[in-house]
């Protein structure tokens, strides 16, 4: 399964990178730092999973996931943000993303919701909208 990273901190990015690339069967197969570049790479890498920063620059990951999901639908998108108000996760889920992380107390929990992926569980609507 190839997955997409993206997020405007390199540190962020290398941290997930090095998780994501310990599951067996998924590949990092590109990293975005704002949101344009995150859609140019969705469009020319064709992702399974596009793992998406909330708050980047250029375009925010609430626009970036709004087209992802208009354009490529089958595309599971991860929401990850370290200021989980409320009204973005609301948003998020009615835009479709399929999981939702506070990065400051659920960073963990991303491999496994990429297992689940993987055995075609991703879901919609914002599962473990925690």
């Amino acid at each position: 399964m190839r997955v997409l990273i993206a997020d405007d901190s390199a540190l962020v990015r290398k941290s997930l990178t090095a998780m994501v690339s310990r599951i067996p069967g998924i590949e990092v197969c590109g990293q975005a730092e704002d949101g344009y570049q995150a859609l140019d790479l969705v469009n020319k890498l064709n992702p399974e999973v596009v793992i998406l920063d909330i708050r980047m620059p250029l375009l925010n990951g609430i626009n970036v996931l709004e087209k992802i999901k208009r354009e490529k639908a089958n595309i599971c998108v991860i929401m990850v943000t370290y200021f989980p108000l409320p009204v973005y996760k609301k948003r998020c889920i009615e835009l479709g993303a399929n999981y939702f992380f506070d990065k400051s107390e659920d960073f963990k929990k991303i491999p496994d919701a990429l297992k689940l992926i993987m055995k075609g569980g991703g879901g919609g609507g914002g599962r473990n909208a925690a």
